[in-house]
C-alpha cells in the first residue's frame, strides 16, 4: 500500500492518511501528543459518581488497602487508547474502580517496555504492563524474578496488542525485499523485533529474518520515524503510536499490515508482570487491583456509550468518529476474564525457545507455569464468574460459575483467517 502526504495540502490530508491506515493497515491509532517528557504521572485520587460502576458488579469497600504505581505505555499525560486493554487500564480509574477496591493508583506512563522493566526492576513502580518476553527471559536467567498476574486484554485478540506493522521506504514494497536493509526496532532481542522475525517466518520467506535483515536499535518511536524520515533506516517495526509523526512523510509503503501481523504472530504471554517478592508481600492489594481491572474491563466491554463518555474527557483530542473506530476495531480485546489461557501463554514460551536469541544465550528452560501465577485472577473469577463472550481462560477454575452479563460487543471477526481458541 503506497501512501503519500502532499507538503501543501491542507491539514484535513493527514487526518485521511490516518484514517487510510487504520482501515487498509489495520492499526488502531495512538494519537497521543508527540512530545517526548519524562514519565508521566496520573493519580486516581478523583471522586467517580455513584454510577459509574455498572448493575450487577459485587459490592466494594471505600477504605484504601494501599498504594499501587502503575507503568504503561503513553506519552506525556494524555491516556493510552491504542489498545482496549490499555484504555480500560487508563480509564478504569476515571470510573472509580481502583477507589472501590481500596487501591490508591498512580499510573506513570513510558515510551516503551525496556524502560518500564528498568522501572520495575528498580522498584519506582509496583506493576508493569509490558511486553514480557524481556521479564520472561531474566526470570529463566536467574537475573532476577518476575510473575506475570494478568493481562490487559483478552487472551485471544487479534487486535488488542497494540497495532504492529512494518513501514517502510516505498521502494520496498513487500516482505521479500527486506534482506539487507536497515530497519529500525526498539531493541535487539526486544518484543518487537522477536514478534516481527516469529511473523516474517511464519509468513513463509525464503530467507532467515533474523541474520538477513540489519536489524537497528532506536528505542524511541520517535527516533524510528526519524531514521525513516533521515534515510539511516530503511523501515520500521512500529505501533498506531507512531502515526501522527508518520501522517507527514511522503512516499511511504505498507509492507506488513498490522492485520496480517497479528494473524501471524506468536500468542503471547500476559503482560502484567511484579516483582515475585512484591507479589509475596502485597498478595492482597494485588488482588485488588486485578478485581478492579477486571470489572472495569468488563464494564467498558458491556458499554460503548460510558467508554465514548470517558475516552472523550480523558482525550479531547479526537473527535467521537475516532473514538467510534478505536472502540468497534477491538471491543473484543477487553480482558474481560483476566486475559491468562495457560495454553497459548506455554505456545508463546514454546516459540521464544525456538528464537537465535534465547538458543544463543543458553536461557534456561523454564515453563508459562513458572512465570505465571493464576491465583489472583481465579479469585475474581470466583467471585464474579467467567464471561464466556471471549477472553477464553481455557481451564476450569473450581467453583466459578458462568457469568451471563451481556456483552454489548461486535461478535469476533476473522480477518485473513480464523480466530483460533
Amino acid at each position: 500500500m503506497l501512501l503519500r502526504a502532499g507538503l501543501s495540502r491542507p491539514a484535513y490530508v493527514a487526518l485521511a492518511f490516518v484514517a487510510v491506515l487504520i482501515v487498509l493497515g489495520g492499526a488502531f491509532v495512538f494519537l497521543a501528543p508527540g512530545a517526548t517528557t519524562p514519565p508521566s504521572t496520573i493519580r486516581s485520587t478523583q471522586t467517580s459518581s455513584a454510577g459509574s460502576v455498572s448493575a450487577g458488579t459485587t459490592s466494594v469497600s471505600t477504605l484504601v488497602k494501599g498504594n499501587l504505581i502503575l507503568g504503561t505505555s503513553g506519552t506525556g499525560s494524555a491516556a493510552n487508547v491504542a489498545n482496549a486493554g490499555q484504555s480500560a487500564e487508563w480509564l478504569s480509574y476515571s470510573a472509580g474502580y481502583f477507589q472501590r477496591q481500596g487501591v490508591n493508583l498512580t499510573i506513570q506512563a513510558f515510551t516503551n517496555s525496556v524502560v518500564i522493566l528498568q522501572a520495575l526492576q528498580s522498584g519506582s513502580i509496583n506493576v508493569a504492563d509490558i511486553s514480557s518476553t524481556e521479564a520472561f527471559k531474566t526470570t529463566a536467567l536467574g537475573q532476577a524474578n518476575f510473575t506475570a498476574i494478568a493481562s490487559n486484554g483478552a487472551s485471544d485478540c487479534f487486535t488488542c496488542l497494540g497495532g504492529l506493522f512494518i513501514i517502510g521506504k516505498n521502494s520496498i514494497t513487500s516482505a521479500a525485499q527486506l534482506p539487507g536493509k536497515n530497519v529500525g526496532v526498539s531493541g535487539i532481542g526486544g518484543a518487537d523485533q522477536v514478534v516481527t522475525i516469529a511473523v516474517l517466518k511464519a509468513m513463509g520467506v525464503s530467507y532467515d529474518p533474523s541474520t538477513a535483515i540489519n536489524w537497528v536499535p532506536v528505542n524511541t518511536p520517535q527516533g524510528r520515524v526519524a531514521g525513516l524520515v533521515q534515510g539511516s533506516l530503511d523501515a520500521i517495526a512500529t505501533t498506531a503510536q507512531s502515526l501522527p509523526s508518520l501522517s507527514g512523510v511522503p512516499n511511504l509503503s505498507m509492507i506488513v499490515n498490522s492485520t496480517t501481523f497479528a494473524r501471524f504472530q506468536p500468542p503471547a504471554l500476559p503482560g502484567l508482570v511484579v516483582k515475585t517478592s512484591f507479589f509475596k508481600s502485597h498478595t492482597a492489594l494485588l488482588q485488588e487491583f486485578v478485581k478492579a481491572l477486571i470489572m472495569g474491563n468488563r464494564y467498558f466491554a458491556g458499554n460503548e456509550t460510558a467508554w465514548l463518555s470517558f475516552a472523550e474527557k480523558a482525550r479531547p483530542d479526537l473527535n467521537s468518529t475516532q473514538l467510534t473506530t478505536l472502540y468497534v476495531g477491538y471491543a473484543h480485546g477487553f480482558g474481560i476474564n483476566g486475559g491468562i489461557n495457560m495454553t497459548r501463554a506455554q505456545l508463546g514460551v514454546n516459540y521464544l525457545y525456538t528464537t537465535s536469541e534465547f538458543i544463543n544465550q543458553n536461557v534456561p528452560v523454564i515453563t508459562a507455569a513458572q512465570f505465571v501465577n493464576t491465583t489472583l485472577v481465579d479469585n475474581v473469577l470466583r467471585q464474579l464468574g467467567v464471561v464466556s463472550a471471549f477472553d477464553g481462560i481455557g481451564r476450569a477454575v473450581p467453583g466459578a460459575t458462568a457469568n451471563t452479563l451481556a456483552m454489548a460487543v461486535l461478535p469476533l471477526q476473522a480477518t485473513e483467517g480464523k480466530i483460533q481458541r
